[in-house]
Parts: C-alpha cells; structure tokens; sequence
C-alpha cells in the first residue's frame, strides 16, 4: 500500500498490512493499539527531525523487520545521521513520559507509556535494523 505524503512515500508492505490489520481487529485488551501509536510517534520523531534538519525523505518503508526511512538527494554528515537516527528514540521517551500523568486515569496510558520506553530503549541498541 502507499500513500502519497508531502515529497516522500510511506509503503506498507501487503503481509505486513494484513498482519497488522488482524491484531489490531482481534485485540481485546488495547496493547495493539498503544503500540502501533508508540510506533507511529517514534517514526513521527524522525520525519520531523529530517524536516528540521531540511533533510528530503524517498520513503518510509515498514515491514517485518520494522520501518526504515529513506533519505534523498543527499549525502549526511555523522552529524546529520546521528540526530536523524536519535529523534525517534527521543521521540519515544517524551511520549512516555507525557503518559505518566494519566496513568491513574487509564491502563491505556499505562501501556502507551511502557510500549514508548520499551521502544525507545530498544532501538538505542546497536543492532542493524534498529536506529543505535
């Protein structure tokens, strides 16, 4: 699936939609939800980076292995790719922490803010598809 969005495409590959579709029709209890909004939000972090940093985005692709973002036109600088590739960890930590508050209000906000740290810790790992 794509979707034309402002100069760069986002690609949803077909097994990944159909996968994602599932869970979140099938998921009773939210955390489905709250994780595809964490996830969405720490992408978010990143486009927003590549937008302040005047960076042109080709696409942003998300499959199994999760999202990548393509960058155009343009080679980074260590500095560049470093804020590019932190955004959306911080991204995830600003949302968790905006979570806390409501967390004596709803479960929701509980695991909202959980599934943010969770991601922003993990892609800080060194590992390929992953932003560290």
């Amino acid at each position: 699936m794509r979707m034309k969005k402002g100069k760069g495409r986002w690609r949803i590959t077909p097994l990944f939609g159909m996968m994602l579709a599932g869970l979140l029709l099938f998921d009773r209890s939210g955390f489905c939800l709250v994780t595809v909004l964490a996830a969405f939000l720490h992408e978010c972090g990143h486009l927003l980076a590549a937008k302040l940093l005047r960076i042109p985005w080709k696409g942003l692709h998300m499959d199994f292995m999760g999202a990548r973002l393509e960058v155009s036109g343009k080679i980074l600088s260590y500095g560049e790719e470093w804020l590019l590739a932190s955004a959306g960890p911080f991204a995830s930590f600003v949302f968790a922490a905006m979570g806390a508050p409501l967390w004596h209000f709803s479960e929701h906000a509980v695991l909202f803010s959980c599934a943010s740290l969770l991601l922003g810790v993990l892609n800080l790992l060194p590992i390929r598809t992953f932003d560290g």
